[in-house]
C-alpha cells in the first residue's frame, strides 16, 4: 500500500512540473528568442509550408490508388482499403481500373470482418 503511495505523488508531481514546463514554453515569443534561432525558425517553417503546399497540389494517379487500396487490403486494414476502393469507384467510373478496384472491393468486403460494414 505505501509504494502504491509513492506512485501516485511521484506521478502526480510529474504531471505537475509538465503543466508548469508547458506554461513556461507558451509564454516564449519569437522576439525573445537569440537571431539565429529567429532564422532557424523561419527558414524551417517556410519549408514546410511549402512542402504543404506541395502535397495539398499534387493527386495520385487512379493507378497509384489502386496500388494504396491493394496495400490497405494485403495488410489487412480493410476499413481504409474500402474507401479507397469506392473513391475509385465513384471517380472514375471510365478507367480499366475500376474493374479491379470493384473486384477488390468485394474482395475486402468478404475478407473483413462481418461486424465494421459500415460506408
Amino acid at each position: 500500500m505505501r509504494l502504491s503511495g509513492r506512485i501516485s505523488v511521484a506521478i502526480v508531481a510529474a504531471l505537475l512540473a509538465a503543466s508548469v514546463v508547458s506554461a513556461e514554453a507558451k509564454k516564449i515569443k519569437k522576439a525573445d528568442l537569440p537571431a539565429e534561432v529567429r532564422k532557424t525558425v523561419d527558414r524551417e517553417s517556410s519549408s514546410v509550408q511549402a512542402a504543404i503546399e506541395k502535397a495539398k497540389s499534387q493527386r495520385y494517379t487512379v493507378e497509384q490508388r489502386l496500388t494504396n487500396g491493394e496495400l490497405l487490403y494485403r495488410t489487412k486494414d480493410y476499413p481504409r482499403a474500402v474507401v479507397v476502393f469506392s473513391e475509385i469507384l465513384e471517380e472514375f467510373p471510365d478507367t480499366p481500373a475500376y474493374v479491379d478496384a470493384l473486384w477488390l472491393r468485394g474482395e475486402t468486403f468478404y475478407a473483413a470482418p462481418p461486424l465494421w460494414v459500415i460506408r
